[in-house]
């Protein structure tokens, strides 16, 4: 214990890693008595020496009392996942998984909350059994819940029971490769990438409602970031969600800009074309094609959110749309007043919104609420209650860092969306958000 406590100190004090982010590779960090002892190191070195500011962590599957007191003592840096996986019992029946029961679930999640342990909840499309209805209820279920949400396609994997021949003819699992965009290197002297085994079809599941998953875990992306806090936060104040939102925004292509529906044709055919057959894996590659291997095999979320974000018109055009179709999408839970206090939700969240094309790394803004005490109210209060009508000033700021790291990538001849995606991409977990978020603050006259 004496040497890996040692270990930690010594990286803390010696990481040159500009994001300052520690990353575990325990399977099951919080199992043992002693990682108590290890998150306390941990804890301690952000404390006294600034590192790590992130940490990526493998909590225990089984979340217990032990798992939530480690969690604790990180949870400056660091969320917890609660994997479901699914929410359908039959697809978790198939897989043979034993889930957590949900009320324990639901403990363990209130738990975090009251202790300030930000917690968020995995999901797995394309698993055996699950269907596009059944798989976007469940995601509904989990947002409405409270939790944060990752998704992920399936991936079959060497070893795991999924892999093997009977699994794949008994459900009907259909598969193509993709290069791994989180493992793609352009390292000097050690340019490597990796492929993963997608499942994109089963007997349950049709291609075609797979590629609309991949539509709509865009949308869940994009409003579930820090950008759409605000709506997020007004849309729980009526009893609405998010993720309702995402798959009715994604029913409604019929009213889409022309621009927009432009830029998700895009994503679609994106998605179709990052896939490839076992002999198109390639092992090697000429020295040349690496120099831009990361934006040939993007990760297509956030590429596609960077288009958005550099493209004036096109946001502009998008925000125009939610704001004028929010009400006809919540037209039967909704009335007018209420649809009201979500488009001042919205504005709020543009505001918030960097755009690249003409980038300015701060600016001011003027409302007629007092946004930060809304913000601190309790959950059920709207942006435009009584007591938070006086209005105040606000400064939105970009990062410093964003500012010179784009010029350094402009200057090597990229593309603005494309240094965008880049920036983005460089920035692994908690600190991505303010790649295309202002941080907002008071000002406080003198």
């Amino acid at each position: 214990m004496e040497q890996v406590i040692e270990e930690i100190r010594y990286v803390s004090r010696k990481s040159q890693n500009p994001q300052k982010l520690l990353y575990l590779a325990d399977a099951n960090f919080g199992i043992l008595k002693r990682d108590e002892d290890i998150a306390k190191a941990m804890a301690d070195c952000t404390e006294n020496l600034g590192f790590p500011k992130s940490t990526y962590v493998y909590y225990a599957k089984n979340t217990n009392d032990r798992v939530i007191r480690v969690a604790e003592l990180m949870k400056t840096v660091t969320s917890m996942s609660m994997s479901k996986q699914s929410t359908n019992q039959d697809v978790l029946a198939n897989i043979k998984r034993s889930n957590i029961p949900h009320e324990q679930y639901d403990y363990l999640r209130l738990e975090c909350e009251k202790r300030g342990i930000s917690t968020f909840c995995e999901l797995i499309f394309g698993l055996p059994g699950e269907t596009y209805d059944s798989f976007i209820k469940g995601v509904i279920k989990t947002v409405r819940e409270g939790a944060k949400i990752a998704m992920y396609p399936l991936l079959l994997l060497e070893g795991a029971e999924n892999h093997n021949e009977e699994e794949r003819q008994n459900f009907g699992i259909k598969t193509k490769f993709r290069v791994c965009p989180r493992y793609i290197s352009t390292m000097e002297g050690l340019p490597t990438l990796e492929y993963e085994e997608v499942a994109i079809e089963n007997n349950s599941l049709p291609f075609k409602d797979w590629l609309r998953i991949r539509q709509f875990h865009f949308f869940i992306a994009m409003f579930g970031s820090e950008v759409f806090i605000d709506l997020r936060r007004e849309l729980a104040a009526h009893d609405l969600d998010y993720a309702t939102l995402a798959t009715l925004v994604l029913e409604d292509t019929g009213n889409w800009p022309k621009d927009l529906l432009t830029l998700f044709d895009k994503f679609r055919n994106a998605a179709i074309e990052e896939l490839m057959d076992a002999d198109q894996i390639r092992a090697e590659f000429e020295p040349g094609e690496m120099s831009d291997i990361e934006l040939k095999y993007p990760a297509q979320n956030y590429y596609y959110l960077a288009v958005l974000a550099c493209d004036r018109k096109l946001l502009d055009d998008f925000n125009t749309y939610l704001h004028e179709s929010v009400g006809c999408l919540f037209a039967d839970q909704a009335n007018e007043a209420v649809i009201d206090r979500l488009q001042w939700a919205l504005k709020l969240c543009f505001d918030r919104f960097i755009c690249y094309e003409n980038f300015q790394s701060e600016k001011q803004v003027n409302y007629p609420f007092d946004i930060e005490s809304w913000r601190t109210s309790p959950s059920d209060h709207t942006v435009s209650s009584p007591d938070l009508a006086h209005g105040a000033k606000y400064q939105l700021r970009a990062d410093p860092v964003i500012e010179t790291r784009l010029g350094d990538l402009l200057s090597s001849g990229l593309k603005l969306h494309e240094a965008v995606y880049k920036l983005r991409n460089g920035f692994i977990g908690f600190r991505g958000h303010m790649v295309f978020a202002y941080e907002r603050k008071a000002v406080l006259e003198s």
